[in-house]
């Protein structure tokens, strides 16, 4: 009997999955089905499992920070995805095993029987562990953005600035503009890190990118330009005062 787990946050997708699953494969067992990265987390930490069914974007994160927390993985894993653009290179570039929703019977079964393969023969995933090896060697300079129909990896050293926009965020970057499916909030808390800058309550930018600055506004690469709150501008000059030729008026 194989144990088996789905992280998945869609409720039909699934439904769907474990019928598939009882109907192709009777001696498969699914033990947990769950939604979000946190409790994932916790469940694989304590539970032996053989095999799990993960969804690439979740309801708090991208899957790929689920294996990266992890202090070790011994289970395969087959990922699962929505839209062939979220098919992210990495994954397709690692061999790592992906199925595109809606589930087609016979590519899950053809996924199915390679992951049976490695954990009859007890064999470590090393594709997976490259994957997520790559990944954590890139995080510290790269960040996961999210809109309503892709994932885009930035690297954080090309955004100029980001700006608020209700619940979603503006990121205007050296080559492109994305309108993220996140608040700013969520953004800052990443990014101050890496020496980002909160100027206004709607804007947070890479200092790197400084071309000018007064007392009212900020002028970034591409002659963006930035709202510095009144109250934040003394901040604001000494969190950049070690950056050279910037021009103040």
């Amino acid at each position: 009997m194989y144990k088996i787990v789905i992280i998945e946050d869609e409720f039909n997708a699934q439904q769907v999955l474990q019928k598939l699953l009882k109907l192709l494969f009777p001696n498969f067992k699914v033990i947990a089905i769950f939604s979000t990265i946190k409790e994932t987390k916790e469940f694989l930490e304590r539970n032996s499992v053989d095999l799990i069914f993960l969804d690439i974007e979740l309801e708090d994160g991208i899957s790929l920070d689920l294996l990266r927390e992890l202090q070790e993985i011994k289970f395969q894993v087959i990922f699962t995805t929505g839209n062939s653009q979220y098919a992210i290179d990495a994954i397709k570039f690692s061999a790592v095993d992906y199925i595109l929703k809606p589930i087609d019977p016979i590519e899950l079964e053809i996924a199915i029987k390679h992951a049976i393969q490695k954990i009859d023969e007890n064999k470590t995933n090393n594709s997976l562990l490259s994957l997520v090896d790559k990944y954590k060697k890139n995080e510290e300079k790269t960040i996961i953005v999210k809109t309503h129909n892709n994932i885009y990896y930035l690297n954080v050293n090309n955004i100029i600035l980001l700006e608020s926009n209700g619940a979603y965020t503006k990121i205007l970057s050296t080559d492109k503009t994305i309108l993220a499916s996140k608040h700013l909030k969520y953004y800052e808390k990443i990014l101050l890190t890496f020496g980002f800058i909160r100027t206004h309550q709607s804007y947070l930018i890479n200092k790197t990118h400084i071309q000018s600055i007064n007392k009212a506004t900020i002028i970034l690469t591409n002659n963006i330009e930035a709202i510095i709150a009144t109250r934040k501008y003394k901040k604001v000059i000494e969190q950049i005062n070690k950056i050279k030729n910037i021009s103040t008026s």
